[in-house]
């Protein structure tokens, strides 16, 4: 997990802009084979691998709808589609394809303020 601060762990680029998602905790990144394989008539295991790409998924921490909503407007308004995707370990954004696993409403303070109305938001990012 790494500590809450302003440096942004993952960033989304949708429609030319930039949105930092804040807050992000327990990012996981798993390999994924883009291949095909079959049994032949003898048993055989044939196939070919294509390529691999990544999948990531995260959580954040709760977030107020202040800042939930331009991500999820931006989302929506590419259906959520292809987007850019990169992490604070990458120099490039990757084509991705971006989906909410869960999206929790929760109560939460921060800096003194108290939101009844915040989000906690699971992302699964595969890139295309």
């Amino acid at each position: 997990m790494w500590d809450l601060n302003d440096d942004a762990v993952v960033t989304f680029q949708i429609n030319s802009e930039e949105f930092d998602i804040p807050k992000v905790q327990d990012l996981s990144k798993e390999p994924l084979e883009i291949s095909e394989y079959e049994r032949s008539a003898g048993g055989q295991l044939r196939g070919v691998v294509i390529t691999h790409r990544w999948t990531w998924r995260f959580e954040t921490a709760p977030l107020p709808p202040d800042t939930v909503d331009p991500i999820l407007d931006a989302l929506e308004n590419v259906s959520f589609g292809i987007i850019g995707f990169k992490t604070d370990e990458m120099e490039n954004f990757v084509d991705a394809k971006v989906s909410i696993q869960t999206m929790e409403r929760v109560k939460f303070g921060e800096f003194g303020s108290w939101y009844k109305d915040g989000y906690q938001i699971t992302f699964e990012v595969e890139e295309v």
